[in-house]
C-alpha cells in the first residue's frame, strides 16, 4: 500500500476489494439510515457482514496486509 501511495506500485485486488467494502459500508449505512426503521440498514449490515466474510476467506483480513 505505501508503494501505491509513493507512485512506485499498482493496487492489488485485495487492497481495491478492501477498500470497495470500506466505503460501501459507511454510504451504505448513511443511505439506509432513517429514524426508527431499522430493516433496511439490518438487511445492508448482513449482506456486507456475509460478502466481508467472503473477502476474509479469499483476500485475507484487511489489518496486516
Amino acid at each position: 500500500m505505501l508503494a501505491v501511495i509513493t507512485g512506485g506500485g499498482t493496487l492489488s485486488i485485495g487492497v481495491v476489494f478492501w477498500i470497495l467494502m470500506l466505503i460501501w459500508l459507511i454510504f451504505g449505512g448513511w443511505i439506509y439510515w432513517s429514524p426508527g426503521n431499522y430493516r433496511p440498514f439490518g438487511g445492508h449490515l448482513l449482506v456486507w457482514f456475509l460478502l466481508f466474510l467472503l473477502g476474509w476467506q479469499v483476500f485475507g483480513f484487511p489489518i496486516g496486509r
